[in-house]
């Protein structure tokens, strides 16, 4: 694959990339502000409890998506570093490091912030425990990888850099 046709495929998937985060985040507004504030929450008072609680809830079950959007635009930068013409170096590393970043992070939320903050909604006020499923466990690894993957493209620039000095 040549330079030039990569950098075609990074835009193309740059364009599609933020055309699935635009929807994505559309959706989370639909599905955990809007539609809850239209629903289930329009019949509760916005000054009693029971409503904030209810706030409390959504916010915090949507945590882990809206980390996952973060993921998805991690991507959309990457593909547009890609498409200016980057293929090695910090700018590559800094961009897949994002996605690494976002995805331990929404492994985070799903696993210990969001299971710990119900607790503190439900009234418990402790530790909610560690809610722990394949798909957060395969997050949290591929986050990691990701993490391994932009350090190592970071060093491939700057050996690259180093080598074209002796050409």
């Amino acid at each position: 694959m040549t330079d030039r046709s990569l950098q075609s495929e990074a835009r193309r998937l740059e364009v599609i990339t933020f055309i699935a985060f635009l929807v994505i985040l559309l959706g989370l507004i639909a599905r955990y502000i809007v539609l809850p504030v239209l629903g289930e929450l329009r019949s509760l008072a916005p000054d009693t409890p029971a409503f904030w609680n209810g706030i409390g809830a959504l916010l915090i079950d949507a945590l882990p998506a809206f980390a996952l959007a973060g993921a998805i635009d991690a991507c959309r930068k990457l593909f547009k570093r890609l498409a200016e013409g980057a293929l090695f170096g910090d700018a590559v590393g800094r961009g897949v490091r994002g996605i690494g970043s976002a995805l331990i992070w929404a492994a985070l939320a799903t696993a210990v912030v969001a299971p710990w903050l119900q607790a503190w909604v439900d009234g418990k006020y402790g530790f909610g425990g560690v809610r722990l499923d394949p798909t957060t466990v395969l997050l949290a690894v591929l986050g990691g990888a990701m993490l391994l993957l932009g350090r190592l493209l970071k060093r491939a620039g700057a050996m690259q850099s180093e080598l074209e000095r002796f050409v």
